[in-house]
């Protein structure tokens, strides 16, 4: 009996140790399930079959999935990585085993979370077997990696953008490390001229610097001076002057930056800026101070500088205008005390104007100042603003006009009595130059008689509105200059087209410095025409006669067939009108039916029209008009046409004699170049006169405002004219000086120089694109010539001067006479100045 306990006994203990086991692989597999669950990263067991099992809750957040989405659903996850991932992911699934062996694997690659957007995974997996080697499964954790892979890109987009920015800057950038240069950029080997990027590296740095510096240091002591107060500071600005590779020395902005790459390693970033033209700049601002200077000391006219309507600077002239004897007497006190009161207002709201910038506040102007006695003077004032360490400054330059204003005066009453016995007459008036003919003034009355107005009335010669030929008007011209006649009979055309028969009385007028044709013009045109009136009567029926029979008289129906045809030139043409009737424009025109339908459809429209056919060997001229309707429609247009071919065969032959008169008119158009040369031409000289040059000037000016080029000009004066005539006779000495003079400065002269005979003994040349600095030099070279010349008058030698005045064009705010006259005024300094010097007008008024 007890032999047969034993086996039960043992299969207790066993059945025991079992449960045991069970009890065991329940717990193991409880603490692995609480693992995963409460795991931040998504882990999960993969058994052979390739089910997933014990899969964390982190599955959910890094997904978008809950664990039990990926049991119920198997092959859930292959789904939702990326198209573009799914290579990497099979291949890394179906590794084989023994390739796989017990390494642990990694992968990355992309999954599209449930609701949308794309998340980065880190896969790791390793197999699994038991203490016999049977493989059980993989163990695998996938960690969210979206946040470092975008860093990753963003520190990529980064550095990118930095060394974009370091090789495409203008400025040159460099890296110094250890004093020696370890990268730059194209523009540093560009600035220094080097080959490229390498040769310019394998260069020392010491190369690239000349031996001392400006200030005299060694550039190799002062560079370490300069790295060192970088390093300490951080950052170190300076300027330096550096060597290219041709030897050539230019100067330099350098700004050095200390980067700490890490704690105990550091290098400098260098930008180099190229300062050459600043440079320039700065030399060149300081020569124009001097020159400013020296023109402010010792100009002729008053020149003051205030701020704020304050005066802070004036010059010995501006003392001496206003009475003052030191500079401390008006320094700190109010431009207005300089004023007459009576002006106070009008200039306070020019300096407002001006401070506000508005484009409106005059530049230049009158005015009435106030002497520090108390006495007052007219003066002219030109004035400007520049702005100086952020305030803005005025420049007034100021002369006396007294003089003038009264001589002005005078001249206006005397002017005013004459323009109104001129203006306000109601006969047509004209005052005419003889000697090219050119309209220079013309009253109201004579606008409204031309049909133009004022201005381009005075733009016109009498060529433009007289129809007789030019000989025939030069002569009668020049027969009223002589008072040979003061009567004659004329046509004179009118803006209109329309010509007018007329009366003229004229005669000549001493005008000062010429004689002008003073002329009264009476329209007779209406007495001529009931002159004539008869005779027109008389021949009326006969001309309708002589030109109707050569007609057809079709009328067309919109099917463009022919309705009706009548005419005198059907019978004189053997034809039958009725035999057209009802045929088509194919029919009657062939060929050129299309273009006769094209007219006949905008009749139809409405529109008249005339055109021109050769047709049958005939020219014949259509002309034709719509027939309206009650409705404003056109049912039916008339058709006139003229055989034309008699005034045709006489245009051709027309057109041949005329071929021949433009020949004879380009000889006579010869003829008149050659007249006109002779016209503008100065005698003595061969210079240009004073005509052309009021031509010239004009055009240049034009020109030079609208290209904004400058443009000088330049007024000679022989020295001592009258000394030479007395002692050595007007031919000998005068006319030899002016011919000598002239010779010396022509040759000398540019081809696009305008050099011109202005009035006795004062010459004007016109220098386009030249600046008054330019044209100063030229001037001292044709002053180094003329006193080179040796003139001899019998046995006597004698040399010859001249004094100059130049003068530049204001851009857009100058004409002529003003260019002149500034010119005239430096002119006028010369002389005042000792003769035999050339003066270059100052800033202009403001």
């Amino acid at each position: 009996m007890l032999e047969e306990k034993k086996p039960k006994e043992k299969q207790g203990v066993l059945l025991e140790r079992i449960s045991e086991l069970e009890n065991s692989l329940k717990q193991s597999e409880l603490r692995y399930s609480v693992l995963t669950k409460f795991s931040h990263e998504w882990e999960y067991w993969r058994n052979p079959d390739c089910s997933l099992v014990h899969i964390s809750l982190a599955c959910e957040k890094v997904s978008g999935y809950a664990p039990n989405d990926f049991t119920k659903m198997p092959g859930l996850l292959d789904k939702i990585v990326v198209d573009e991932d799914k290579e990497v992911w099979s291949k890394h699934v179906k590794e084989d085993e023994d390739e796989f062996m017990q390494e642990e694997r990694s992968i990355e690659f992309r999954i599209k979370r449930k609701g949308g957007g794309i998340v980065w995974i880190r896969h790791t997996c390793h197999r699994i077997v038991d203490g016999e080697g049977i493989f059980m499964g993989y163990r695998a954790r996938n960690q969210d990696i979206t946040n470092r892979k975008e860093t990753e890109n963003a520190l990529r987009v980064s550095e990118k953008k930095f060394r974009d920015l370091f090789e495409k800057s203008e400025d040159a950038i460099l890296i110094v490390e250890n004093g020696k240069f370890v990268d730059c950029n194209h523009a540093a080997v560009k600035m220094l001229r080097y080959k490229d990027k390498d040769s310019f590296l394998n260069i020392h740095p010491s190369a690239l610097s000349p031996e001392k510096q400006e200030d005299g240091q060694l550039s190799s002591i002062k560079a370490d001076e300069m790295m060192d107060i970088a390093i300490k500071k951080g950052s170190h600005r300076f300027i330096w002057r550096h060597l290219r590779s041709n030897g050539e020395v230019f100067p330099v902005e350098i700004l050095l930056t200390r980067i700490n790459v890490d704690d105990e390693h550091q290098v400098l970033h260098t930008i180099w800026r190229d300062i050459t033209k600043r440079k320039k700049a700065e030399k060149y601002l300081e020569e124009n101070e001097a020159r400013f200077r020296a023109i402010f000391e010792n100009s002729r006219d008053a020149i003051s500088v205030s701020l704020k309507g304050i005066h802070v600077q004036v010059n010995p002239a501006y003392l001496e205008m206003f009475g003052y004897n030191h500079e401390a007497e008006l320094i700190g006190r109010s431009i207005l005390d300089c004023i007459a009161p009576s002006e106070h207002k009008k200039i306070m709201a020019n300096v407002q104007s001006r401070s506000e910038g508005s484009r409106d506040a005059p530049v230049g102007y009158e005015t009435r100042g106030q002497r520090k006695d108390g006495s007052g003077f007219d003066m002219d004032v030109r004035v400007s603003n520049y702005v100086l360490n952020g305030e803005q400054f005025t420049l007034v330059i100021l002369r006396d006009i007294s003089a003038r204003k009264k001589a002005e005066n005078s001249l206006r009453e005397s002017e005013a009595r004459y323009r109104q016995m001129f203006e306000t007459n109601h006969a047509v008036k004209l005052i005419i130059n003889p000697d090219d003919g050119r309209i220079l003034e013309a009253n109201k009355a004579a606008c409204e008689f031309y049909g133009y107005d004022a201005q381009t009335c005075t733009s016109l010669y009498v060529t433009d509105i007289n129809i007789s030929p030019n000989e025939e008007i030069q002569q009668e011209m020049e027969s009223a200059r002589n008072g040979k006649r003061g009567f004659f009979n004329f046509s004179h055309k009118l803006s209109s087209g329309e010509i007018r028969d007329v009366e003229v009385y004229s005669g000549p007028v001493d005008n000062g410095d010429r004689t002008v044709l003073y002329s009264i013009i009476h329209d007779v045109t209406e007495r001529k025409e009931a002159e004539i009136a008869l005779r027109k009567n008389e021949n009326l029926l006969s001309t309708i006669a002589a030109n109707y029979p050569n007609s057809f008289l079709s009328i067309i129906e919109t099917d463009f067939t022919v309705g009706f045809s009548s005419g005198q030139e059907f019978t004189r043409q053997n034809l039958d009108p009725k035999q057209f009737v009802g045929l088509t424009l194919n029919q009657v025109f062939g060929d050129k039916a299309v273009t006769v339908q094209k007219h006949y459809e905008k009749t139809f429209a409405g529109d008249e029209r005339s055109f021109e056919l050769f047709i049958n060997n005939q020219y014949q001229h259509y002309r034709t008009v719509p027939l309206f309707a009650e409705d404003g429609s056109v049912p039916q247009i008339l058709v006139v046409v003229e055989n034309i071919t008699v005034r045709k065969q006489a245009e051709i032959e027309l057109e041949n004699v005329n071929e021949q008169l433009a020949l004879q008119l380009a000889e006579i158009k010869e003829l008149e170049s050659a007249l006109r040369e002779q016209v503008i031409r100065d005698p003595l000289t061969g210079l240009y006169n004073r005509r052309y040059m009021a031509e010239v000037l004009e055009r240049e000016l034009t020109r030079a405002s609208r290209q904004e080029s400058p443009l000088s000009i330049v007024i000679l004066d022989l020295d001592n004219l009258k000394i030479i005539n007395d002692q050595y006779g007007h031919v000998a000495g005068g006319d030899q000086a002016l011919v000598a003079l002239s010779n010396a400065i022509q040759s000398l002269c540019r081809t696009e120089d305008t050099f011109c005979r202005y009035a006795g003994d004062e010459f004007v040349v016109i220098l386009y694109n030249t600046s008054p600095d330019i044209a100063y030099e030229r001037a001292r070279e044709w002053q180094k010539a003329v006193s080179n010349l040796k003139l001899m008058s019998g046995e006597k030698e004698f040399t010859i001067s001249f004094s100059a005045g130049i003068a530049k064009a204001t851009q857009g705010n100058m004409n002529s006479e003003d260019f002149i006259q500034n010119a005239d005024r430096a002119l006028y300094k010369a002389k005042e100045a000792g003769r035999n010097c050339i003066v270059v007008y100052s800033l202009p008024y403001m």
